[in-house]
């Protein structure tokens, strides 16, 4: 288990005397450093495609569609993984393992989201869940030219 760290501890209190406003996102990276159950597993890409347009691959080898869970809530992205620990039990009493290098436990990834990140689609296929994201900016949020006025 990772050790509660809080964003002041790890960036120094210094770094946030300089952001105003900021609240919302630095409380949801704090959730995902609070939230997430392993850092390290199961092993995750990041990729950004292009402007706006990004991919979280996740390995998950052992796992069926009907472990796992895709949860967006405000700008956090929840997957986690919860094997049926009855069915593996049984099965695994009839093996003997000389080596054990799979891991099948239960996990939850946190993920902080852009303001403006929606999900497209969420693919899982061959062992690898991928949540394909990308950023919608309203037209309201897209620089504009402001007219300068004279008086």
């Amino acid at each position: 288990m990772m050790p509660t760290s809080t964003l002041d501890s790890l960036l120094g209190s210094r770094f946030f005397n300089q952001y105003v406003g900021f609240d919302p996102f630095f409380k949801s990276i704090g959730s995902v450093i609070d939230n997430t159950t392993n850092l390290s597993f199961p092993p995750h890409d990041i990729v950004n495609h292009q402007e706006g347009v990004y991919a979280i691959t996740l390995a998950l080898a052992g796992f069926e569609k009907k472990d796992l869970d895709v949860i967006l809530q405000g700008q956090t992205l929840t997957i986690s993984g919860n094997m049926d620990s009855d069915d593996s039990d049984k099965e695994n009493l009839k093996k003997r393992f000389l080596h054990r290098g799979i891991a099948k436990r239960c996990f939850r990834k946190v993920f902080a989201l852009g303001r403006h990140t929606e999900i497209e689609n969420v693919i899982f296929k061959n062992g690898l869940l991928t949540v394909h994201l990308k950023e919608v900016v309203p037209e309201s949020k897209k620089p504009r030219q402001i007219e300068i006025m004279t008086m």
